[in-house]
């Protein structure tokens, strides 16, 4: 009887600890992992959109709340929360090397989706999958795929 009762135990405790485990599976960050961007398309009445051709933006997010990431020239990295559908950039600092069109279209986006008299940029934010959205401004979004 106490073998049973050690047994049943055991099976209780380990559930117990998987279940803990999966809990903290689900804490880490969906966006956390490489991510290159594959669209900008301006906010406002221009509505440009830009395209990558052979060019390589990549953003790197992490677990603890820090991206980073480069263009053809220059890098940049900086602070970000996300939740509930938003995205906000708690801070940006970048390289200042003139650019591609594409990435200027890219720093201007950042720029256009930071708020007035803030250093905080904000995005609504649609993840499906391996593609994430980064809406802004009137219109505007930055599309990303996982890398």
């Amino acid at each position: 009887m106490q073998a049973l009762r050690y047994s049943l135990l055991l099976i209780v405790v380990s559930f117990f600890l998987g279940s803990c485990a999966e809990d903290n599976d689900l804490s880490t960050n969906p966006l956390t992992g490489s991510w290159r961007i594959v669209m900008v398309q301006n906010g406002g009445g221009a509505q440009e959109v830009f395209s990558p051709e052979t060019e390589v933006i990549e953003m790197v997010f992490s677990d603890n709340g820090q991206f980073s990431g480069a263009t053809s020239v220059n890098q940049f990295s900086g602070r970000f929360e996300a939740s509930n559908g938003i995205m906000t950039m708690l801070e940006f600092t970048t390289t200042e090397v003139a650019d591609t069109t594409f990435a200027a279209a890219f720093y201007n986006a950042i720029g256009e989706a930071q708020l007035p008299n803030t250093t905080f940029a904000i995005f609504s934010m649609i993840l499906n999958g391996d593609a994430l959205e980064l809406g802004f401004g009137d219109e505007g979004r930055l599309s990303l795929e996982r890398s």
